[in-house]
């Protein structure tokens, strides 16, 4: 069974959708920096960022794991108390709001990746466990039209908008 370690409230009250920095660069990856949550993975539960769907999905992982990246993501979303909606990676957004977008492994159904984008500026992502947020991709080119992003191992996936 899951075991969350920090409540469903508490969680909620620390996603800063405007970081402006990142202060937990080996806890987390480019989950937590899509959802604003700059907690180390271990302080809220084993594999809360590592597979999506752990956080909302207070059951059995074997059911889990029968469940589509896009549902899983929408149990987290929910269970964190996000508003959220498909959108274009084109819309415009308040301050209360932001957008991020998920890519799906060419290799594994399981892998993914994930970007944001603040009020209107370009496009960040955390690549991985080790490295802080950068706004570049894969040729290094920096990112404008997530949607033409190039990341190796992933495709384009779909966008949503969040509000806390």
């Amino acid at each position: 069974m899951f075991q969350l370690i920090k409540d469903q409230d508490k969680l909620h009250d620390m996603i800063n959708p405007r970081p402006t920095s990142w202060e937990n660069v080996y806890g987390t990856n480019c989950y937590a920096y899509a959802l604003g949550l700059d907690i180390p993975e271990k302080e809220i539960a084993k594999d809360a960022y590592s597979y999506i769907g752990t956080m909302g999905f207070c059951h059995n992982k074997d059911d889990l794991h029968k469940t589509n990246i896009i549902t899983r993501l929408e149990f987290d979303l929910d269970f964190l108390g996000l508003k959220f909606e498909e959108s274009s990676p084109f819309a415009l957004t308040r301050e209360d709001e932001w957008l991020i977008a998920l890519f799906s492994s060419k290799f594994n159904e399981n892998d993914f990746h994930f970007a944001r984008k603040d009020v209107n500026t370009f496009w960040m992502h955390k690549p991985g466990w080790m490295k802080v947020p950068i706004n570049t991709d894969d040729n290094e080119k920096i990112i404008e039209n997530i949607d033409k992003a190039t990341f190796d191992k992933y495709d384009f996936e779909k966008c949503l908008k969040l509000r806390k």
